[in-house]
């Protein structure tokens, strides 16, 4: 079974710089002046384009250009003021729209048009209620009142219920708890990560308690994270904030999810970028199958260490993670998770174990292919097993920018011996069965491997590694972005 391509990402932008994608919105605090008195008749002017419109109402759409900024008053001088729309009164348009996130057409549409309407300048002052919701987010809990003070151990079963019941709807929560002995009377540990999970998402401190600030977000939640750009969330979250609203496809191809103070997009071709709202590009990460070590070692991972992509000594974790480690590794190189420092490396390959085997996991252990598939789905990620794993099936799926992960008896045959009488190889002996990631393939026709044993981080292998690798493979699996 082949994974359908996934360009349903964002499509690259005409000639991107690095400072500014297409479409970069400008902040609140730069926005023309004009905006706080606007044209109340501007809807009017919805259909204008190059070289059509009637002379009165392209007149008042210059006026309104002018008076937003985007359009310089010498127009009025012009041979064209009040009866032609012609290539600069089109460049203003386009640049009322940039400058507010909007697709750079050039038309006035009505999303454009309303940017020229009188507008309520943001109040100084914080509101003192919730607001009333967030674009794209589930339905708040308006009774969350009720909810204040609930923690562990509470005996509120009305309480309790209602709280599992939002979590669920608000995603947080597992809808599988309503089979649970504990469901709808006990506030036992699933519910409280499931609280903690929401209080996170919010961009609130992860106490497990409902805390005035947790019953706020409970009335006007945050909308999920759209898994194109959870990683960046994460990576990035001090300096765009959390998610303002849903993922959007533009014109263009590309999809973008808006944050408090920026936007994270992604092209068709497969580059993910994360913009301030200054337009500042913060991050511009080329997703899916790499092309070179450099780039891969960007999702490179080893399961211990000490390395320079893990500063664990590996125990009690690490020993068996090659799993939970390949999967770090592939979901990384598609954007779906942060990369870590070495210092956390071992907390994002713990996290991966858990979610691998469903529970919170005290130690390094055996994963199977079901399960590191159940931790690549939980991630965000589809996942299709390959089935013969053959050379043909990996180059298709590295053709659709699919890396994958190979589970093979034959990885010290195939190269962790040399590796390791070159002295680059964590393991001194032959580890058996083992996972590895095909994270891309070279020009030189050679194949970017991630094994989570090398100490020196991806590694070429050669069309003949990677038949010895095949020829004791037990399982391949395809990842892409869902």
């Amino acid at each position: 079974m082949r994974i359908a391509s996934i360009s349903s990402v964002p499509a690259q932008p005409t000639n991107p710089t690095p400072s500014a994608p297409a479409s970069t919105p400008v902040p609140a605090s730069q926005a023309s002046s004009f905006q706080a008195s606007g044209d109340a008749n501007a809807m009017s002017l919805v259909g204008l384009s190059q070289g059509k419109g009637a002379p009165a109402l392209i007149k008042q759409l210059q006026d309104d250009l002018v008076s937003a900024g985007v359009l310089d008053a010498s127009v009025r001088s012009n041979p064209g003021y009040g009866n032609t729309f012609g290539p600069m009164t089109a460049a203003a348009v386009r640049k009322l729209q940039a400058q507010n996130g909007l697709s750079q057409t050039g038309i006035v549409d009505s999303a454009t048009a309303k940017l020229l309407l009188p507008q309520t300048p943001p109040s100084s002052q914080p509101p003192s209620t919730p607001p009333a919701g967030f674009p794209g987010a589930p339905a708040g809990d308006a009774q969350a009142t009720a909810l204040a003070g609930l923690a562990p151990g509470a005996t509120n079963a009305a309480g309790i219920k209602q709280l599992q019941d939002d979590l669920v709807r608000m995603g947080a929560l597992d809808g599988a708890i309503a089979s649970n002995a504990g469901y709808g009377h006990s506030f036992g540990p699933l519910t409280q990560a499931g609280l903690k999970a929401f209080q996170d998402a919010n961009g609130l401190p992860q106490t497990g308690v409902v805390d005035a600030a947790t019953v706020a977000a409970l009335q006007a939640p945050r909308p999920p994270v759209a898994p194109i750009a959870a990683g960046a969330a994460q990576a990035f979250r001090s300096q765009i904030g959390l998610p303002a609203g849903p993922l959007t496809t533009e014109t263009d191809g590309s999809v973008r999810q808006p944050f408090d103070n920026g936007y994270v997009m992604a092209t068709p071709e497969g580059t993910l970028y994360v913009v301030d709202s200054s337009g500042q590009t913060l991050s511009m990460q080329k997703l899916g199958a790499a092309s070179s070590l450099d780039q891969a070692n960007q999702s490179f991972l080893s399961q211990w260490g000490p390395t320079p992509w893990n500063s664990a000594q590996g125990a009690p974790y690490g020993y068996e993670d090659c799993g939970p480690t390949s999967c770090a590794m592939v979901l990384s190189s598609l954007g779906l998770i942060a990369h870590p420092s070495p210092a956390d490396a071992e907390k994002t390959i713990d996290a991966m174990r858990d979610a691998a085997l469903g529970y919170n996991s005290t130690h390094s252990q055996d994963t199977d292919d079901s399960e590191l598939v159940k931790a690549l789905k939980a991630n965000g990620a589809q996942a299709v097993d390959v089935a013969p794993v053959t050379q043909q099936a990996v180059d298709a799926a590295l053709a659709e920018g699919h890396p994958l992960i190979i589970g093979s008896g034959d990885t010290w045959a195939a190269w962790g011996k040399q590796q390791c009488l070159d002295g680059k190889y964590l393991n001194h002996q032959n580890p058996g069965g083992h996972y590895v990631t095909v994270l891309g393939r070279a020009s030189d026709g050679n194949y970017i491997v991630g094994d989570p044993l090398s100490s020196v981080g991806a590694i070429e292998a050669t069309p003949a590694q990677l038949k010895t690798l095949l020829g004791g493979a037990w399982s391949g699996i395809e990842v892409a972005r869902s």
